[in-house]
């Protein structure tokens, strides 16, 4: 569940910046809807935010996905691949290697010479 401090200071990332900013002291505000959405208050935004593993994902691409779906509808909770990139449930399983690259290609190789 998103304590409600962090409610209160979290914005649609579409209405609050650049050329998609909405007009008001203080757009893109935010309900919690399912306990587990996020859900943009603009009037034409319809942006949803998935809440995954209690972390909102606040990603545009993520809330996009589900403008056409009305927020009773939206699945609960979202689905594993409600944001963009998120990892397979089995990501706890892989080798630091795999995620990171190996010790060597990180530090620009094993031999520090200059061969």
């Amino acid at each position: 569940m998103i304590p409600q401090d962090l409610l209160e200071i979290l914005r649609c990332p579409h209405c609050v910046t650049g050329d998609t900013r909405r007009p008001g002291d203080d757009p893109g505000q935010l309900d919690l809807v399912k306990d587990t959405w996020l859900v943009c208050r603009e009037p034409d935004c319809n942006r949803k935010y998935p809440i995954v593993d209690d972390i909102p994902v606040m990603l545009i691409e993520a809330a996009g996905r589900w403008i056409s779906t009305p927020a009773a509808q939206l699945p609960t909770p979202p689905p594993a691949d409600a944001a963009p990139g998120s990892a397979s449930p089995n990501r706890s399983e892989r080798h630091p290697e795999e995620t990171y690259g190996s010790e060597e290609s990180r530090h620009g190789g094993g031999d520090s010479s200059g061969r």
